[in-house]
């Protein structure tokens, strides 16, 4: 079987290998006009990571560049830096600090550039001073006595009317007695009969033994009752005055702690 020979290939005229730039694609009309380009053709890439580089504004980068001499490297470098400096914006100092009334959510403050570390330095130094001022503070005599002033009259308003109920009892025949409860103490009504306090599960054998009748016994069970319900009644009160005479000294300490902080920051 005879091979055929291949087709040869159409021959090039001068006009198929000649390229014309057509001047319409360009915006100038002469390149005096223009500045020249610094950047190095054909490595997108590699001016990319230049310019991410560059743009990193934080100690520990560094960029590495490799190349043969005289290709611009060192131009286009220091070119694309002046860009990133003309154009780059203001820095600032960002700090978060607690939010007392929200502590989810911290509140933000803004410094100029490189002196956050200075806010840091002085409130740690002012932290310290409150540590040591303010156990001074609630140990003066000023506090002392305002927080006292505060006990007595509260105290002195639970004592008029734990005495006006121990009166009541008196008249009718009950005592008011603490006993023990566990690790606590309790008040107690209890009834006197003979001059002497009886408890109510002692009513029983004082009934059996003729010292108390059974309808005695019901009439002072009733009137008991009601004056424990009184004593749940004056207890709570008691609560409540605690309640508001230590809310009156927090506030007081609190007013004393700003006063002692807004004249160090003053000073």
């Amino acid at each position: 079987m005879q091979l055929k020979l291949a087709p040869q290939p159409k021959e090039l005229t001068a006009d198929d290998v000649r390229w014309q730039c057509n001047p319409s694609i360009f915006d100038f009309e002469d390149t005096k006009t223009l500045s020249p380009s610094y950047e190095i053709i054909g490595q997108e890439r590699a001016l990319e990571a230049i310019k991410t580089g560059i743009g990193i504004k934080a100690p520990g980068y560094n960029i590495y560049i490799a190349g043969l001499s005289g290709t611009g490297k060192a131009t286009t470098v220091q070119k694309m830096i002046q860009s990133f400096s003309e154009v780059c914006p203001k820095l600032f100092d960002y700090a978060y600090v607690n939010n007392f009334d929200d502590p989810d959510r911290p509140i933000l403050l803004v410094f100029p550039s490189g002196t956050a570390k200075e806010f840091k330095k002085d409130m740690s130094g002012f932290i310290t001073y409150l540590k040591e001022r303010i156990p001074l503070l609630l140990e003066s005599d000023g506090y002392l006595s305002k927080r006292k002033s505060v006990y007595e009259k509260y105290k002195e308003q639970e004592r008029r009317m734990i005495t006006i109920f121990e009166k009541k009892l008196e008249k009718d025949g009950f005592s008011l007695a603490e006993v023990q409860d566990g690790e606590t103490i309790k008040p107690q009504i209890v009834p006197i009969l003979n001059k002497k306090p009886v408890p109510l599960h002692l009513f029983a054998q004082y009934i059996a033994e003729g010292k108390l009748t059974e309808a005695k016994a019901q009439k002072i069970a009733e009137k008991y009752q009601s004056y424990h319900e009184e004593l749940v009644s004056v207890f709570k009160k008691g609560m409540k005055l605690n309640t508001e005479m230590q809310g009156i000294v927090d506030t007081i300490e609190r007013e004393e702690v700003r006063a002692l902080v807004e004249g160090a920051s003053k000073t």
